[in-house]
């Protein structure tokens, strides 16, 4: 699962916010005041869109008392997480960004927030959680690992608790671009050498990963999750919203 933290490092130092959405508005020496507003407002508009989903679907008048947002970034959904649960813990690999992500709640007086490194979800007991969420994450995070963490958040999710987990599952249409890709995340000295040619300096590869749904869906029939509910998304890739509960449910 540490692969690739220098990769986080060195976006969680040199440009945390873009790492987060990647568009140049974002990008360290573009954020000005209107640029961080609208990058907050999505991720406020993100979790009324996923409570939406929910109540709709799952729980009605969902109010967790403990939620984790893993890969939480500079708490882009923490922040909005805080005003729907007693308690959250934001979740990164980036030290760098967590430092930010608690910057930005002690500015908003929120009290009610926690950080930990990503390591920390299996070498200590962080407790149970009402609800688990990870959004634009799991991508990536090579499956092998990906699939640990995945059951690891069944493992922590209380009975009656609610998940919402997005993962790409499909290949883009340009095939091309996507196996360049993959040459520049397997290969770094060659993506080193892309970056000399373009002169854009030592930026690193954001590595992308493809998951078997298969594989998944198994997990969260292991572990009692009967209830789930399949949102189909697109960044470019095939993406799937999973809102789950854990709760048994009679089998067909």
């Amino acid at each position: 699962m540490n692969k690739f933290k220098d990769t986080w490092e060195y976006f969680g130092k040199n440009d945390p916010y873009f790492a987060v959405l990647t568009f140049d508005k974002f990008k360290s020496e573009n954020l000005d005041d209107a640029a961080e507003t609208e990058f907050f407002r999505s991720g406020q508009q993100h979790i009324e869109r996923v409570w939406r989903e929910i109540e709709d679907n799952l729980v009605p008048d969902f109010s967790p008392r403990r939620s984790l947002d893993f890969g939480c970034g500079v708490g882009r959904l923490v922040l909005p997480l805080a005003h729907k649960s007693a308690e959250v813990v934001g979740v990164d690999i980036s030290t760098e960004m967590l430092a930010e992500a608690a910057r930005n709640c002690e500015r908003r007086n929120l009290a009610n927030t926690s950080f930990a490194q990503a390591d920390d979800l299996f070498k200590r007991d962080i407790g149970k959680f009402d609800f688990v969420h990870a959004f634009i994450v799991m991508q990536h995070i090579n499956p092998k690992d990906g699939e640990k963490i995945f059951e690891r958040f069944l493992q922590v999710l209380g009975d009656g608790g609610v998940g919402a987990i997005h993962l790409t599952y499909g290949i883009p249409v340009n095939k091309f671009a996507f196996l360049r890709a993959r040459v520049y995340r397997d290969f770094p000295i060659i993506n080193r050498v892309k970056n000399l040619l373009r002169r854009a300096g030592k930026q690193p590869m954001i590595p992308f990963y493809i998951y078997d749904l298969n594989r998944i869906f198994m997990l969260l029939q292991k572990y009692d999750c009967g209830k789930c509910i399949v949102r189909f998304s697109d960044h470019g890739q095939s993406g799937a919203f999973l809102f789950f509960q854990k709760q048994r449910a009679e089998l067909y």
